[in-house]
């Protein structure tokens, strides 16, 4: 055990640390052999019941394909990182308290056990990922000054640490950018729409860019902070995040959705020759009598 790990267990004992799902007392770093600590034993094994939750489009693990939704796609960013699907309706989901934990607490386990998780994934995903910078798409100041921390540099900080990566602070948010939470996926892109800029007298040609963020919803704050680095001539871009929120659609449910307008059409024409053949006939009689 390295000095740094050694110390931190000698402070655990007096700040008793807590499992990020129910609250329950963890043992410290010197008692307890597993690699991060973030929950109880029985909190642990639903978060990795919850890792088995696969893509819809390549039908792999989440945290092991860089698949994204096709909004996002279409807009440029058709790679991402993740660890596991975010359930905004499951208050007591162990992924979701981790969530919580990341954007209300600062705690460092969860900070910890993300950076390492998302890490492995870079790590095994992004092909050269030594060439690559890591920065984070910056919350709100509302939000910062409410929570005291930015959960997204915090991850991004300690991912860079943990891969041996270079980090820098590239983007600034616009004051004007309101608080993305309790809005639609239309007034979100509204709200996000050119509200991240890179800082000045920062060059980033040819740079590849490993963009943090804590949670994708729609992907409107994941994609103006992107396109606002593609500008000032960052090469690539990857989005990295710890949980997806949007639906994703499979191939096989596109297909059924284009069959399914596809025999719409079909009968639509159907009522119109339908509907067509008594004016045909009565032309052709008029035609006969004249």
């Amino acid at each position: 055990m390295k000095l740094e790990e050694w110390m931190l267990g000698v402070a655990e004992l007096v700040f008793v640390p807590q499992c990020l799902a129910c609250g329950l007392r963890l043992e410290s770093r010197l008692t307890d052999s597993r690699d991060c600590l973030a929950f109880c034993e029985k909190c642990e094994q639903s978060y990795r019941d919850a890792l088995f939750n696969s893509c819809a489009v390549c039908n792999r693990p989440l945290s092991e394909c860089l698949c994204s939704s096709d909004f996002m796609k279409k807009n440029g960013l058709s790679r991402l990182v993740k660890m596991f699907r975010y359930l905004p309706q499951d208050a007591n989901a162990v992924q979701n308290n981790l969530i919580y934990s990341l954007k209300r607490k600062r705690t460092r386990r969860a900070v910890e056990f993300c950076a390492k998780s998302l890490g492995g994934s870079v790590q095994r995903l992004v092909p050269h990922y030594e060439e690559w910078t890591v920065t984070f798409a910056p919350r709100s100041q509302k939000m910062r000054r409410y929570y005291g921390h930015d959960q997204s540099e915090l991850i991004a900080t300690a991912l860079a640490d943990y891969i041996g990566l270079p980090y820098e602070d590239l983007l600034v948010r616009d004051k004007r950018a309101g608080v993305q939470k309790e809005l639609n996926h239309n007034e979100r892109l509204a709200n996000m729409r050119g509200k991240y800029a890179v800082r000045r007298g920062i060059d980033l040609h040819g740079k590849k860019i490993l963009l943090v963020d804590d949670v994708v919803t729609s992907g409107a704050t994941m994609l103006a902070a992107a396109k606002a680095l593609r500008r000032a001539g960052a090469s690539a871009v990857i989005g990295v995040t710890v949980g997806i929120a949007y639906r994703q659609i499979t191939a096989l449910q596109i297909n059924r959705m284009e069959r399914k307008y596809a025999l719409k059409e079909v009968k639509r024409l159907r009522r119109q020759r339908k509907h067509l053949k008594p004016v045909a006939a009565k032309r052709e009689q008029t035609k006969e009598f004249e």
